[in-house]
């Protein structure tokens, strides 16, 4: 098991919407965007400020079950990547635009962040 970021975006976004946003406010180029074996799993691959690849994990259509209801329950979009400082800035970065909640890495306590203003 990988240690995963996570963030939790209080709305219910499509994975082109993310696309944007993750190309305009996280400065990141869009490599692919594909649905998974399930049409609310999409990966968004992004080449990070270093050069490399990276998958980001979109499910789409979410509300808060379990494991999440405790940080935020109704609709929302749960977004996952591989944790690295750099992935982790370009969450919070996506975060920022959205408003929502971010876990810095399995097992560490969530954090609000809200929109940021200009």
């Amino acid at each position: 098991m990988s240690i995963e970021t996570q963030a939790i975006l209080p709305s219910h976004y499509t994975s082109d919407q993310l696309s944007k946003i993750l190309k305009s406010e996280c400065q990141v180029k869009i490599e692919d965007v594909r649905a998974m074996h399930r049409p609310e799993y999409n990966i968004i691959e992004f080449i990070d400020n270093r050069g490399k690849l990276q998958a980001l994990n979109v499910f789409l259509n979410s509300y808060a079950g379990p494991d999440y209801a405790t940080i935020y329950s109704g609709e929302s979009t749960l977004v996952t990547v591989e944790f690295s400082p750099w992935n982790f800035d370009v969450i919070c970065a996506l975060v920022a635009s959205t408003g929502g909640f971010v876990q810095r890495s399995n097992g560490e306590p969530w954090k609000r962040i809200m929109v940021k203003t200009t």
